[in-house]
C-alpha cells in the first residue's frame, strides 16, 4: 500500500487541491491536535460532499470535550491517543477496514 502526506496549516482549504488528492486516493486520514469538530477533517468532509466525491475518511483528533489533563505535549498526545503509536494503530485498523 502506498501513502502520501500533505500539510494543511490553515483553513479554508483549496477545494481543487483536495479534490485532486481524493481522486488519487482510496481513503483519506486527517490528524489534528485539537477538536475534530469544525476543523480539518470537517473541511475535507465538506469538500467531498460538495463535489460529490467518494472516499473513506478517518478524522483523528480530540473528541468534543474540554481537556482536563495537564502536561507537556508528549504527555498530552499519549493521554488523548494522538501519540505516534496510537495514530499508527488507528491508521492500520482503518486501512484494513478499507481493504475489506
Amino acid at each position: 500500500m502506498k501513502a502520501s502526506v500533505y500539510s494543511a496549516p490553515r483553513l479554508p482549504l483549496n477545494a481543487r487541491a483536495v479534490a485532486d488528492i481524493v481522486k488519487r486516493s482510496l481513503a483519506i486520514i486527517t490528524l489534528e491536535e485539537h477538536n475534530r469538530v469544525g476543523a480539518l477533517g470537517s473541511a475535507v468532509a465538506e469538500i467531498l460532499c460538495d463535489l460529490g466525491l467518494s472516499a473513506r475518511l478517518l478524522r483523528l483528533g480530540l473528541d468534543e470535550t474540554f481537556a482536563t489533563t495537564v502536561g507537556d505535549a508528549d504527555y498530552l498526545r499519549l493521554a488523548y491517543g494522538l501519540n505516534a503509536a496510537s495514530v499508527a494503530e488507528a491508521v492500520v485498523r482503518f486501512t484494513q477496514e478499507t481493504r475489506n
